[in-house]
């Protein structure tokens, strides 16, 4: 709820005081060694599971961009996502689901020539990251509580996209997108996925984002 208020914000924002409003929607897979390591710790410990746990890799993106133009050829502007990945199964007795939300805030900067369809940007965000574990529908506890885990860091972006035209203001762009995050503070992760700590990864991790999807692109300026 809290993440649909903030885009919504960053939306109503936009249309008051940005010349361009981007909107994107896609999918997001993630790649990170340590998230990976200690999936398969949880697995190789559990030798009962009948199905095993898989990695925490496939997602949902959406976010919302607001540009100012800089020139002909450039434009910047803050931007706001929140990808959602999941990784769930079943076994008898016991269905577990790990739910992680990532949410960046950071800015952009997008070049495009006027002759071209093409375009290119490259951002640098502030990330959040939030892991919770699921136990039969129910958040698993741990001493009463529901275990989570915040992260923090930073990453960059570089994103390519394709402006096809609607109307004069309005135009749609299929875009491919990598993230890159060198740091992103570990957290209580471990403790969640396999209530363990300091058996599978240092104090931080990294990761990789690869990101594919659908942008809609509406000019306040008609061109």
């Amino acid at each position: 709820m809290k993440t649909n208020l903030f885009i919504l914000f960053m939306l109503a924002f936009g249309t008051a005081k940005s010349q361009t409003v981007r909107i994107d929607l896609g999918y997001s897979h993630l790649y990170s060694l340590q998230l990976d390591r200690a999936i398969q710790t949880y697995n190789f410990s559990r030798p009962n599971l009948t199905e095993k746990q898989p990695f925490i890799q496939h997602g949902f993106i959406s976010a919302v961009t607001v540009y100012f133009k800089r020139n002909e050829n450039l434009k910047s502007g803050f931007s706001a996502k929140h990808t959602y990945f999941s990784s769930s199964v079943s076994n008898p007795n016991a269905a577990i689901k790990f739910n992680y939300h990532m949410f960046d805030l950071g800015y952009a900067l997008n070049y495009r020539k006027p002759s071209s369809k093409l375009f290119g940007e490259v951002g640098v965000y502030a990330v959040v990251g939030s892991l919770t574990k699921q136990l039969n529908g129910e958040p698993f506890t741990s001493d009463g509580s529901p275990v989570h885990s915040w992260q923090f860091g930073g990453l960059i972006n570089l994103n390519l996209g394709y402006l096809m035209t609607i109307s004069e203001r309005l135009k749609l762009a299929p875009f491919i997108s990598a993230n890159f995050s060198p740091y992103l503070s570990k957290g209580e992760s471990e403790s969640v996925i396999n209530q363990t700590s300091g058996l599978v990864y240092e104090s931080y991790t990294t990761f990789f984002r690869f990101e594919a999807g659908l942008s809609i692109h509406y000019d306040r300026v008609a061109k």
